[in-house]
């Protein structure tokens, strides 16, 4: 308790759990930011930021959710610590959007239906995939599908991959040729 009052603070900084609450606005940190929030708006439809273990990729990717405007985006947020067959990318993605599927409704037939008609009252869908060097190919490859969800113009899917540097050696791989 001394060092919290001594330092006036209210909790501890410097935990396993990044808190915006304690986010210190560095140059670099607000460039990445003002950067990812560019691409967002423009409707880029891939995004990856890879950096080593504690250089802020949690962190930087929740203040991006604190400052995506609701009124325009939808965000979902996959922590991907272990392997993720395909067939459980869909469930994550309707589970963190909060869609209701109807009766016998497959996971991306619901996503799909979501998306375009999000994207039909003009707001943006986000999908954030922390420690995506987790994922490994079978993943990837399932987010790739992810980006082909498009309408004539648009993707109704942004998509950001945060991962170590193992993310890059994966997606160097020939068979991920087509994710970037």
């Amino acid at each position: 308790m001394p060092f919290l009052e001594k330092y006036g603070f209210e909790t501890y900084p410097f935990g396993l759990t990044p808190n915006i609450d304690l986010y210190y606005p560095s140059a670099e940190s607000e460039s990445m930011l003002a950067g990812m929030l560019f691409a967002l708006s423009r409707g880029d439809g891939l995004l990856k930021v890879v950096g080593k273990i504690g250089t802020g990729k949690t962190l930087i990717s929740r203040m991006l959710i604190a400052r995506l405007p609701e009124k325009d985006f939808n965000t979902a947020y996959i922590n991907c610590p272990i392997n993720i067959s395909s067939i459980e990318i869909p469930d994550l993605l309707v589970s963190e959007f909060g869609i209701k599927r109807k009766k016998g409704e497959d996971a991306m037939a619901a996503l799909q239906a979501f998306l375009l008609k999000e994207h039909g009252k003009g707001k943006r869908n986000v999908l954030i995939l922390d420690e995506a060097q987790a994922l490994g190919e079978v993943g990837l490859e399932a987010v790739r599908l992810l980006t082909n969800l498009e309408t004539e113009t648009d993707k109704t899917l942004q998509i950001i991959l945060l991962g170590q540097p193992e993310l890059d050696r994966q997606l160097k791989k020939k068979t991920m040729r087509q994710l970037l």
